[in-house]
């Protein structure tokens, strides 16, 4: 209805009634009596709610009562008591009518509130609904928005990983964990070569079996492949090797979502070239620039290595110490080219003449060692004889004279370490450049006595009657081929320089007591005269102890109870080397030797200086008051020497231009 949607209509129509209902009122009180307005109030308040809504309603029942108020107010016939009530109970039901219009219209205007936005038209809308609308509208383009961003996002990420797994040199393979393949890369392809039907298949089973036929090791790797898959959370790390010589690196690690794995990653490294290069590396670390062979660096490793081999199979085990001879001789002569060209060729040489099991290395300069495993003696001295055989060959053949001699040492004879072994080999090597043997086996095949020693006496002359006073005894190689310095050095090589003193000192005693010398000078040191213990002094000869001068320097108080001790048993002392460039006079003034031998380099220096010769002659005069039979001048080689010793007044003296020494046959008269 139109008239309750437009609020001046409704109430125009209310007060058009009202105004009716005034001339009606008028025409009908004649037929219808006073309450004619308590009928027209209540037709008018009812037609004006009926079509005007509660408003027009309740405006027309109140402008109603204001035109019949005097209905209300006329005066009742007090006999009329009925009517009385009768008017009060028209008004009362007019308030109630007011009063229920009233509250309806409350209620009207409530639910019309509530209902407002439902009842407008449907191209009419609220300010708030529209807000939100546009609100909703707005987060749903939003949404979509991101929706989309994320989706391109999505695809960006996507395409750059799978840019990033086909660049890479890496193999990539990801299984489920059921095994099926569900992604890899180009790359794996081409590492493992595998054929397109086993590919587009995703089945790793096919895939394992096929690979496995290129591996030199295809238990080991069937064997990680089951031991994964057995346990999913397991990580993993090894090497394959190829049959073709390709090495790969595997790494197998779980794909987990949250807590939970649900495949596996598998990725494959080709480091084939870096193997190489660390091999070559590795070479290069042990192996000797110049010849190739393994370097000194390398021999500790790999010849502890052998000997606990050897240890382990009970076998022998050999070291051979090579060093050329005349090699420096070749180098200074033919120059360092030639000489390296010589040690090359050398080197093929021994490697040629040993078995492939054999381990070469370069010691150094012109050293080389060989080891020999599993080997005997006999085994030992035909690989030397064929290794010197070879190195004389290329002697030959270049018109060098080119030798090569070669020390021994034996496991488990000569030593249980390496240390021992080369120590023994080295001291073997010795023996064998000195003695002219050329190949020499240990140290113990020398039992050294009196054989080892030739005594020869060199005689002590008084200057004025060039009278012999006595002889000093000196050993000499019995086979004249070393001198003393190398006889020496040869039994310091083998760990018997004190064995080999103690021979010299009895050999030389008891020759001179077969020769019945009178006086015998003696050289030893106070390491010796401890070890031998009480030695009785031959009779009828004196024996005098040579000490040199270097040995007072140290140790003094010790070294005076020694000497008193033999002094106590006869024995008497020289104090040797004297003006050698060491100063002993404490250690003078308390032994008081018998003699005091003036060193030859002294002697030189006072025939090269005045002044010198002056000092050593007052030097001379201060050392007779410590020593009680004289002093005597070493190492005369010329009459100037012997005139410049006269002039320093020393009487006795000894050299060459008195007396060479030599092997005395019969016992000569002083």
């Amino acid at each position: 209805m139109t008239t309750r949607k437009n609020p001046f209509y409704q109430y125009g129509l209310a007060l058009a009634v009202i105004a009716f209902s005034f001339p009606l009122k008028v025409i009908l009180i004649p037929f219808l009596g006073r309450e004619t307005p308590l009928f027209l109030l209540f037709v008018t308040a009812m037609i004006s709610a009926w079509f005007g809504g509660i408003g027009p309603g309740l405006l027309a029942s109140f402008l109603s009562m204001l035109a019949g108020r005097d209905f209300f107010l006329y005066p009742i016939d007090p006999l009329l008591v009925p009517g009385q009530f009768f008017r009060a109970g028209l008004f009362f039901l007019e308030a109630f009518l007011i009063a229920l219009l009233s509250a309806r219209w409350g209620a009207a205007r409530r639910e019309g509130e509530t209902t407002k936005e439902g009842t407008r038209p449907l191209g009419e809308k609220v300010p708030e609904q529209t807000g939100a609308l546009e609100a909703a509208h707005q987060d749903l383009e939003n949404e979509r928005a991101d929706g989309a961003r994320r989706e391109e996002e999505l695809k960006t990420a996507l395409s750059l990983m799978k840019a990033a797994l086909e660049s890479t040199t890496d193999g990539l393979l990801v299984v489920d964990r059921a095994g099926k393949i569900r992604t890899f890369n180009q790359k794996f392809i081409e590492m493992w070569r595998i054929p397109p039907a086993i590919v587009d298949s995703r089945d790793d089973e096919r895939a394992v079996n096929y690979v496995v036929e290129q591996l030199k090791e295809p238990e080991r790797f069937v064997a990680k492949v089951r031991e994964l898959y057995s346990q999913p959370d397991a990580e993993s790390y090894d090497i394959l090797e190829f049959k073709d010589g390709k090495v790969v690196e595997r790494y197998s690690k779980p794909q987990r979502i949250g807590e939970t794995s649900v495949g596996r990653v598998w990725t494959f490294r080709d480091i084939t070239e870096r193997r190489q290069t660390e091999k070559a590396l590795q070479e290069q670390a042990i192996r000797d620039s110049l010849t190739g062979l393994y370097n000194r660096r390398y021999f500790d490793q790999r010849t502890e290595d052998e000997i606990i081999r050897a240890r382990r199979e009970h076998h022998g085990l050999a070291i051979l110490m090579c060093d050329l001879d005349f090699f420096k001789v070749l180098n200074d002569t033919l120059g360092h080219q030639v000489g390296d060209k010589v040690l090359k060729t050398v080197a093929t040489s021994i490697l040629n003449s040993t078995r492939g099991v054999d381990l070469i290395f370069r010691w150094g300069g012109d050293e080389i060692v060989v080891v020999l495993s599993k080997t005997t003696r006999e085994g030992v001295l035909t690989a030397a004889n064929r290794i010197r055989e070879g190195v004389l060959e290329i002697g030959n053949e270049s018109g060098i004279p080119l030798d090569v001699s070669i020390g021994v040492s034996l496991y488990p004879d000569h030593g249980q370490t390496v240390d021992e072994l080369i120590s023994m080999a080295d001291r073997s090597l010795y023996i064998a450049k000195k003695g002219g043997e050329k190949i020499h086996i240990g140290d113990k095949e020398y039992d050294l006595d009196e054989s080892a020693v030739k005594v020869v006496f060199q005689p002590v002359v008084e200057i004025s009657s060039r009278r012999i006073i006595g002889y000093e005894a000196l050993s000499r190689d019995p086979l004249g081929r070393l001198s003393i310095s190398d006889l020496f050095k040869k039994y310091h090589a083998i760990a018997q320089l004190s064995e080999f003193k103690r021979i010299c000192f009895l050999c030389q005693l008891k020759e001179a007591e077969r020769l019945r010398l009178q006086r015998v000078f003696i050289n030893v040191d106070f390491t010796l005269l401890d070890q031998l213990g009480i030695i009785p002094k031959p009779p009828d000869i004196e024996i005098v102890l040579e000490i040199s001068e270097s040995e007072a320097l140290h140790n003094i108080d010790h070294r005076l109870q020694i000497a008193r001790k033999w002094k106590e048993r006869g024995f008497r002392f020289a104090m040797d080397d004297f003006g050698a460039g060491f100063i002993s006079l404490p250690f003078i003034s308390q032994l008081i030797p018998e003699y005091i031998k003036i060193d030859r380099s002294a002697i030189l220096q006072a025939v090269a200086s005045k002044s010198f010769r002056q000092f050593l002659k007052e030097l001379v005069g201060t050392l007779r008051n410590h020593e009680n039979s004289g002093i005597i001048a070493e190492g005369i080689e010329t009459e100037e020497e012997l005139g410049i010793v006269q002039e320093m007044e020393i009487h006795l003296a000894q050299g060459f231009l008195l007396g060479k020494p030599e092997a005395i046959t019969l016992s000569p008269q002083p």
